[in-house]
């Protein structure tokens, strides 16, 4: 949660100056876990799970856009440039199509 405010910077992994894959990878690389700051292949490297909890991976958008799940229907994202990094529902208030829930096995 210490990365709602930040910027989206398209391609950036740095703190608070990333993209939405960008953003992931970094937080879970402060968790020891390497991804991948490229959606596509960051599904690859994750385990698809159908009771999705806090703190696991949601895909958006056919795997276009990617957060990390808070429960009870919340995420927090990198949105775009003029929205930054915040907490929204996972469907984006109807504006989003949820692809699926992942874990990673390494924090498992």
């Amino acid at each position: 949660m210490a990365g709602v405010g930040g910027a989206y910077v398209w391609g950036g992994s740095d703190y608070m100056a990333w993209d939405c894959s960008g953003f992931v990878s970094y937080v879970y690389a402060q968790s020891g876990v390497n991804l991948d700051s490229y959606t596509y292949s960051m599904v690859n490297q994750l385990t698809p799970t159908a009771n999705p909890q806090a703190g696991d991976v949601v895909f958006t958008n056919n795997y276009a856009h990617v957060g990390i799940y808070l429960g009870d229907g919340q995420m927090v994202s990198a949105l775009n440039p003029e929205q930054g990094t915040q907490v929204t529902a996972v469907d984006g208030g109807g504006m989003m199509t949820v692809d699926g829930y992942y874990t990673s096995p390494a924090l498992g």
